[in-house]
């Protein structure tokens, strides 16, 4: 049975460890992976003539192809043309870009391609071999994480006139704290109340004290 695909970060760095003459034994244990893997890797690496440094441009899209371009798809699925899934990855990223909108522009270029369910699944498999950590290194406290969600809510600020503006959610955490902070933050026109502590991070809610505005 082969082994399933490992993830292009690991790939880059077998090769990367091989052509740096560390042996097959060494790379197994650095990255904590079989040796069977490992050489099963350096195979495929050597039969797409890949070496390092890899050549300059090649994304985890183009690496993956090369080295799984002679695997067999599984018993019972289509080979079809196969979606980037970095740019996907990037573009769900943008405000409103949604998997449903980008797969129905991959299927008015393919239609022969993957169903949408297809799509998905692949897509997620795909995600999980992304790296989701990123170091930071800073005192506890010292930083307070700030993370917008949607569009906004809509907030009246003149409850004469009825006039509504919308007032952007955020989600804000102090570093180190487990404990997330939603916050509201008001238009222009309204009047903030204040909140009983002046770190962010007490903040557990907020909202606008409107006033009337004089004709």
């Amino acid at each position: 049975m082969p082994a399933e695909r490992i993830a292009m970060r690991q790939a880059r760095e077998i090769i990367r460890l091989k052509f740096s003459s560390v042996s097959t034994h060494e790379i197994a244990l650095r990255l904590g992976m079989a040796r069977s893997t490992v050489r099963e890797a350096l195979q495929r690496a050597e039969s797409a003539g890949l070496s390092w440094p890899l050549p300059e441009g090649m994304n985890d899209g183009s690496l993956e192809a090369a080295l799984y371009a002679n695997r067999r798809s599984k018993r019972g699925h289509r080979r079809v043309a196969e979606p980037d899934w970095p740019m996907i990855h990037r573009e769900l990223k943008r405000k409103h870009v949604t998997l449903l909108i980008v797969w129905d522009e991959y299927v008015a270029g393919n239609p022969g391609g993957y169903s949408y369910s297809r799509f998905c699944e692949l897509y997620r498999a795909f995600a999980k071999t992304l790296s989701v950590t990123m170091r930071q290194t800073y005192a506890a406290g010292e930083r307070l994480f700030v993370d917008y969600a949607g569009d906004g809510v809509p907030v009246v600020i003149d409850r004469l006139t009825g006039e509504m503006r919308k007032a952007p959610c955020s989600a804000r955490r102090a570093s180190l704290s487990p404990t997330p902070v939603g916050r509201r933050r008001c238009p222009t026109g309204s009047t903030p109340i204040p909140a009983p502590s002046p770190r962010s991070a007490a903040f557990r809610s907020s909202s606008c004290r409107t006033t009337p505005r004089r004709r």
